[in-house]
């Protein structure tokens, strides 16, 4: 059997859900959490925003988030860096 994206079915593409911060201006702040958790926590909402991009046009701020997300890791956000990351990371 083929695999076929439940979308393809539909016939509208489902809503995404974006993380708040690429509704922002600034990261923010994380208090209170281990700075390795919150790197981690940063990498998964910034794949799920590129998942995202599959779906619908990304937010306003979706590049200049995704550049201080990636300055934050020590890397280039791309999806394939990102991944390499969270792997490396876990």
């Amino acid at each position: 059997m083929k695999f076929e994206p439940i979308y393809t079915r539909l016939k509208h593409r489902p809503r995404v859900i974006w993380p708040d911060i690429f509704f922002m201006d600034e990261l923010p702040e994380e208090k209170g959490i281990p700075q390795r958790e919150h790197r981690l926590h940063l990498c998964a909402e910034a794949l799920i925003a590129w998942g995202n991009c599959s779906f619908e046009k990304p937010p306003k701020n979706f590049g200049k988030i995704m550049a201080q997300i990636g300055q934050e890791l020590g890397i280039t956000a791309t999806r394939e860096n990102l991944m390499k990351y969270s792997q490396e990371n876990r």
